[in-house]
């Protein structure tokens, strides 16, 4: 497992950016020139595959060769004990989809921002390559509203056809061109078609096609008109519905011929509307779906699959002609993967979104629609429903962000609890969890039995939903063995208790300022003169910020984050009140002196509790 501070080929790791099926990114510093990187580690076991580690070597050299000021520059790629890596500028900001969803994009701001993204895409395609997934998530906006184009890891030259993995979606659906649909070899024309259709959902706040099945959106992408912006948008003008329609053209010879062209047109369309009768787009009917699950765009992901084992075996080679119509017809925002042989009777399933899967009889449970569970907020969901009559139940797995404190538990979870909440420590594979039998929230027809597995973001959850009031000759469905199945791919599960790196930084912390306190204490106490008391009081200033500093920084478990965070609070409060405490005393202001000093009291027991209230830390259970 790799933690904060652990380094990987010279490089010390500093922080998780994001997670994938097929990674994690982290930020990180380049031990030798002292510089902050973006370190994509790819997940171990896919270096063992041959044809992915030369895909892997071709697009560091063809991102590293792209050299513009709004791609994201490769510094580096290799290999080590962690597995394959590329290290990438670093890029501090936000992606699109955020902003779209914030409702912070102007028509003016969009176009300024693609206009930028417009013109990587063309250096891109003028050296021979094709993204083959342009989508919000990998355009990447730093604080100066400077765009980039991120996440080549799916790159290929103009003509390539023999690098693409078995099994994997190249690209997302939202903005999935006819061809690459059908199959068909991909030019610079699929990504301009992604391209026009980012256009149109920063424009009016959600995607060309908002629907929720794939079967439904595939076929969309097919056969329906693209929709105009002024239709959701009736003051946006009606040249931009001209571009929007040239771009998502079916037919690539009859779209724009590069991105540049397409961000003119609607420059001009634009020209023609007063500025001021355009506002920012209210995104909130906006939505992510399918593959769309981590936050930032240098993460390859997968779109969700679900991979039946069949008794009859399929040749590989019929693979590629049956998989448009196996996605067609797959329910629940699903697709169907890869087809192999096995000797067993019993069909199994695997439901996965993102980086969680999990695995089923697919006799006795089928793919569903997530359901809302009040107080449960889960990134990359899935969901699965009981087929069997006699046995009622769901299961829903996904990552849980806001799971943190001993018990794990999310506090807007806790806050619809109307039960005392118990916990026992069990296996999910290699990895421990918290498992919560029965919880009753507020308000519902069900009973929630919650399983909790610590990640660096949180925890992995899997919730079992059953009836409260059960029907004779019915029992809850067998949740816990489908539970337990549970995978994490691209994540790491953290241990149920602190770990030696997380623990030793703090102590470290903690331990300088222990001296740094006694010290400037026995100044103050000593000091006669305003001006010994203000830099004995300056210096205790520093010291509590620097230990806030120092433990802030620390990527704490989940179990210890809300105790961490209660810590480095009222090490910033002592700051502060060491800081009047000096300001008082250089102006020789008795009065004001001796009620700084009360508070620094105050504030001292303060940062005495949170420290015992950390090392007491422990996981339910």
């Amino acid at each position: 497992m790799v933690k904060t501070g652990d380094q990987i080929a010279g490089y010390r790791v500093e922080s998780v950016i994001g997670a994938g099926g097929m990674g994690v990114v982290y930020e990180a510093t380049q031990l030798a020139l002292d510089r902050p990187v973006a370190l994509k580690v790819l997940t171990p076991g896919l270096g063992t595959d041959a044809e992915f580690r030369e895909r892997f070597r071709r697009e560091a050299m063809l991102q590293a060769a792209l050299e513009h000021p709004n791609i994201v520059s490769v510094y580096e790629a290799g290999e080590s004990d962690d597995g394959l890596y590329i290290a990438m500028k670093l890029v501090r900001g936000v992606d699109l989809t955020k902003l779209i969803e914030a409702g912070e994009l102007t028509p003016e701001r969009t176009l300024d921002l693609l206009a930028q993204i417009a013109s990587a895409l063309d250096a891109a395609h003028s050296a021979g390559l094709v993204h083959r997934d342009v989508k919000p998530q990998n355009i990447l906006v730093d604080a100066d509203d400077h765009a980039f184009l991120a996440d080549f890891g799916l790159t290929k030259g103009a003509g390539d056809r023999g690098l693409t993995l078995t099994g994997q979606y190249a690209g997302s659906l939202d903005y999935a061109a006819p061809e690459q649909i059908r199959g068909e070899p991909q030019g610079a024309s699929s990504d301009l078609y992604a391209f026009a259709a980012i256009l149109y959902e920063a424009l009016v706040g959600q995607v060309v096609f908002p629907y929720d099945t794939e079967a439904a959106l595939l076929y969309a992408h097919l056969s329906e008109n693209p929709p105009q912006p002024s239709e959701l948008r009736p003051e946006l003008p009606a040249g931009l519905d001209q571009v929007v329609a040239r771009g998502l053209a079916k037919r690539p010879e009859e779209r724009y011929r590069t991105a540049t062209e397409l961000t003119d047109d609607a420059r001009r369309a634009l020209a023609s509307q007063p500025l001021s009768a355009l506002p920012s787009v209210d995104a909130g009917n906006g939505r992510r779906r399918f593959s769309e699950t981590i936050v930032d765009g240098a993460v390859l992901r997968t779109a969700p699959v679900i991979t039946i084992e069949r008794e009859r075996h399929v040749p590989w080679r019929m693979i590629g002609a049956v998989a448009v119509a196996l996605i067609a017809l797959a329910a629940g925002g699903f697709a169907i993967g890869r087809v192999t042989h096995t000797t067993h009777a019993t069909r199994l399933g695997v439901a996965q979104a993102g980086p969680v899967s999990l695995t089923f009889p697919s006799g006795k449970w089928k793919p569903m629609r997530v359901p809302s569970i009040p107080g449960l907020t889960l990134e990359s969901a899935v969901a699965l429903a009981s087929t069997e009559p006699s046995r009622p139940g769901t299961v829903v797995a996904g990552l849980a962000p806001q799971a943190e404190g001993a018990g794990l538990l999310p506090p807007d979870l806790r806050a619809h609890l109307t039960t005392a909440a118990t916990a026992q420590t069990v296996r999910v594979g290699p990895a421990q969890g918290l498992e919560y039998a029965s919880l009753a929230v507020g308000n519902v027809p069900w009973q929630l039995g919650l399983l909790l597995v610590p990640t660096p973001g949180g925890a992995a959850a899997v919730a079992c939903l059953s009836s409260q009031v059960m029907q004779a000759g019915t029992q809850p469905a067998d949740c816990r063995s489908v539970a337990a199945t549970l995978r994490l791919d691209g994540i790491h599960a953290l241990p149920l208790g602190a770990g030696s790196a997380e623990a030793q930084a703090v102590s470290s912390a903690l331990t300088l300022l222990d001296g740094e306190r006694l010290t400037g204490r026995r100044q103050l106490a000593g000091a006669t003169l305003p001006a010994e008391q203000a830099r004995a009081a300056a210096a205790l200033q520093a010291a509590f910020a620097a230990a806030a500093a120092s433990i802030g920084r620390v990527n704490a478990s989940p179990f210890a984050r809300p105790a961490q965070a209660g810590l480095v609070s009222a090490l910033q409060v002592a700051s502060s009140r060491y800081k009047a405490l000096a300001a008082a005393a250089r102006t020789n202001d008795k009065a004001g002196y001796a009620k700084a000093a009360t508070a620094v009291d105050r504030a001292e027991r303060t940062v005495d509790s949170a420290i015992s209230a950390l090392a007491a830390v422990k996981p339910a259970g």
